[in-house]
């Protein structure tokens, strides 16, 4: 795995963009480490991803993330080989299993139960409430995380419509721009400018936020006096908090590394933080 402030990325990225039929716009580079993946990824939102090797920096095959097999068997858990009906009808009986563990923790709790009796209804009533109280912590975990992620995209459809008058009864277009808000465009100068070396502006982002593992950079109008560059990535420091749906991050000029914005961990709104925790 080479370290991130030691490579050269200048003669990669002039590769990729020699491209003719590379877009312009935001460039996106996913850092050696991210995914465990030691390739450095060249790509843009509308185009694919080009794998170099960091250290030679050669063109190589990307070989891809996902396995057929490793997808269907994780797929099981939540009913994706049956699509959208089979992940919702997971989401229903974890919702049902919810209910369950939390009625029972209640009658427990509330009725005065013998201790364990000498005939077979006692000792089954007894240890039935003893594997209760032992597993809930776990299966309380489980089901709660099960019914979020099984209704709370395809499930959510009635109460989507309730909410908007009617108007969609998709979710996903609300809380998008929640969980995934877009940058501001940031207007082109049309003026050419020298680029600090990434790596050198890698560094200068450790040394604003040293907690942050840094994954991705993004480029945005490189080459123009207007550009920045926008390092995101994860903060051990936090776990629970971030990494999938919430990523601190740091935006630095091209031209000269100075601090633009800055977004941590606990800058997002309360939701954010809710889900990325559930998820987790």
């Amino acid at each position: 795995m080479a370290d991130i402030i030691e490579i050269d990325y200048e003669p990669m990225l002039a590769s990729v963009l020699s491209d003719p039929n590379f877009p312009e716009g935001n460039i996106l580079l996913d850092l050696p480490g991210f995914k465990e993946d030691p390739a450095l990824l060249i790509s843009h939102q509308f185009f694919p991803k080009i794998a170099f090797n960091p250290i030679t920096q050669k063109r190589i095959q990307d070989e891809g993330e996902k396995s057929n097999l490793a997808m269907f068997l994780n797929g099981l858990h939540y009913g994706r080989p049956l699509e959208k009906t089979g992940v919702t009808i997971f989401g229903f009986v974890a919702a049902g299993g919810l209910f369950l563990i939390t009625g029972g923790i209640m009658l427990v709790v509330v009725l005065k139960f013998q201790g364990l009796g000498k005939n077979k209804r006692s000792v089954f009533s007894y240890w039935h409430r003893k594997l209760l109280l032992w597993t809930s912590p776990f299966l309380l975990v489980i089901v709660l995380c099960a019914s979020v992620m099984g209704l709370s995209f395809d499930g959510l459809g009635p109460l989507v419509h309730l909410v908007t008058h009617g108007e969609n009864e998709n979710i996903r277009p609300l809380i998008g721009p929640v969980l995934f808000p877009g940058d501001m465009p940031i207007k082109k100068d049309n003026k050419y400018a020298p680029m600090l070396p990434i790596s050198d502006l890698i560094k200068k982002a450790q040394k604003i936020d040293a907690n942050i593992n840094f994954q991705r950079l993004t480029l945005i109008n490189w080459g123009d006096e207007s550009a920045r560059i926008k390092l995101e990535g994860y903060n051990y420091n936090a776990p629970f908090l971030n990494g999938i749906t919430n990523k601190p991050y740091l935006v630095l000029s091209g031209n000269d590394g100075s601090l633009t914005k800055q977004s941590k961990v606990l800058d997002r709104p309360w939701g954010v933080l809710l889900t990325e925790f559930v998820y987790f």
